[in-house]
């Protein structure tokens, strides 16, 4: 599609800097599908300004409706808002190819599932599935073994993770059958031409995944297959069909730690405007904790010794485990306040530890507050406080690592404190910033220039000597020299049989 619809889309994009990258890619894909609609089902429509409700908007709909497999409500909500959204920004902004208003109507939009608010009962929701509503799968070999696998994953996986393979195997199965509609079972799966072609269609796709994406799709399928082989099903595909070469080399990403004056500076705007999310992103940056920990934090989190010493207990977060950290005066003093701000609230419903807890950062509908809200407040402090860096709360979990390890603590310690399983995870936080980088640097650089002065211009006094060692091996270096000259001006005397016996005076 190198029309000027991509132009058009490239610059938009270009001009949208308010948004994620994240955000970005699912803008680019979003839109994109209704301009390649829009280019092979309508190819005489050369610009936007010519776009009409019928048939252009309304056959886009309908393919989104129609699609094997289905969209979810969510997705398709998706679709549509970006687009509308496109539109509009392009009306907004005057651009001249800007579409005509009135193209999306509001019951284009499908309606969105909405979580209830099971803390309005005291008892505790039933029948909330586990995995996603996969009754909407189509009858076919494929998606049966599918639908089963999800059930059996859903026993004892998230449901973030059982989303994840829906996902990603749907995506494998809708290749199959595009590319390959003879085969009508994972049992007659091979290397070639099955594997290999859907490798090289996810490489090719457009947008193109990141490495990280592509290996997550790579791993989830592979993983599906070796399951069901492993559970003796008749749909098992043969052994060997996947290569460690099949996986792209992932990308090593560096802890991002806040420079030392923008991080004061950050601290500072937080603490001075005290509400109640500024606080607790203050708590996150003075305790390390992941913003979904901070999200989940109870009432009761901090305990005190009788010698006056305090700890915070983390509840489960990322990797579904519990720990301890001590804290100082300042972070105690810091969490009381969080819990007078915070007031009389009822119970909350956790569904990982199935028990009501008494948290301390909840939404309007008495559920536990939603990430994103952190998210946007430290976004809008950094541009009050105008902070050019990309400020994120995962950013102040880096700079509280950073600053551990700075400070001489060591390297078990810092795991514990940041809740790691393993001294891998937390190896990153030993590599260096810039700053510290160029401080060694000029550091090495300024001894190599002092010792190079030494050697150029030696002070002629035995105390030097003695401390620079270069400086004695010169001057046996130098008296050789001379021996060797008095020797040439004075031939030996002695025979060299009676040198080498060792036999005279």
């Amino acid at each position: 599609m190198g029309n000027p619809f991509q132009e058009i889309l490239d610059r938009y994009l270009a001009k949208r800097s308010d948004l994620r990258s994240t955000t970005v890619a699912h803008y680019r894909l979003h839109i994109m599908s209704f301009l390649e609609f829009l280019s092979l089902r309508h190819p005489e429509i050369k610009s936007l300004g010519k776009i009409k409700r019928s048939p252009h908007v309304e056959g886009w709909l309908e393919k989104l409706a129609k699609r094997e497999p289905p969209y979810t409500s969510m997705t398709r909500y998706q679709f549509i808002y970006r687009v509308r959204r496109f539109f509009r920004d392009l009306r907004k902004w005057g651009w001249p190819e800007c579409p005509p208003p009135g193209l999306f109507f509001r019951p284009d939009i499908p309606p969105r599932r909405r979580n209830l608010a099971w803390a309005s009962s005291r008892t505790p929701p039933r029948n909330r599935p586990n995995a996603p509503l996969d009754h909407l799968f189509p009858d076919t070999p494929f998606h049966n073994a599918l639908r089963r696998y999800l059930e059996l994953r859903g026993t004892t996986s998230r449901p973030s993770t059982v989303l994840q393979y829906r996902c990603t195997v749907l995506r494998f199965i809708e290749f199959l059958r595009r590319r390959f509609p003879e085969l009508d079972s994972f049992a007659r799966l091979e290397r070639q031409p099955h594997i290999e072609g859907w490798l090289h269609d996810l490489a090719m796709a457009q947008p193109p995944f990141t490495s990280e994406h592509r290996g997550k799709h790579i791993y989830n399928v592979r993983r599906f297959l070796e399951d069901i082989r492993e559970w003796g099903w008749p749909e098992s595909p043969p052994a060997d069909l996947f290569r460690g070469g099949d996986f792209p080399p992932p990308k090593r990403h560096l802890p991002k730690p806040l420079p030392p004056d923008v991080d004061a500076l950050l601290m500072e705007g937080l603490r001075s405007e005290r509400s109640f999310l500024s606080l607790g992103l203050l708590l996150a940056r003075k305790t390390g904790l992941r913003v979904g920990e901070l999200c989940r934090l109870e009432m009761g989190c901090m305990t005190e010794t009788p010698d006056g010493r305090y700890s915070l207990r983390v509840p489960l977060g990322k990797l579904r485990s519990e720990r301890v950290i001590p804290i100082d005066r300042e972070t105690a003093d810091l969490v009381r306040i969080l819990r007078q701000l915070r007031g009389e609230r009822p119970l909350t419903w956790d569904p990982d530890t199935c028990r009501w807890v008494d948290a301390i950062f909840t939404n309007t509908k008495n559920g536990f507050l939603d990430r994103g809200v952190f998210y946007q407040k430290l976004k809008s402090v950094s541009k009050a406080l105008e902070i050019t860096h990309n400020v994120h709360p995962h950013r102040l979990r880096h700079t509280y690592a950073t600053e551990l390890l700075r400070n001489g603590l060591n390297l078990l310690a810092v795991m514990k404190l940041l809740g790691h399983t393993n001294l891998k995870m937390t190896l990153r936080y030993l590599e260096v910033t810039n700053e510290d980088l160029s401080h060694a640097y000029s550091k090495a650089m300024e001894s190599a220039r002092e010792r190079y002065d030494d050697l150029k211009n030696p002070p002629n006094t035995g105390e030097h000597r003695a401390a620079n060692p270069w400086i004695i091996e010169e001057s046996f270096d130098e008296l050789l020299a001379r021996i060797q000259t008095v020797r040439f001006d004075h031939p030996d005397t002695v025979p060299p049989a009676k040198i080498l016996s060792h036999d005279w005076e």
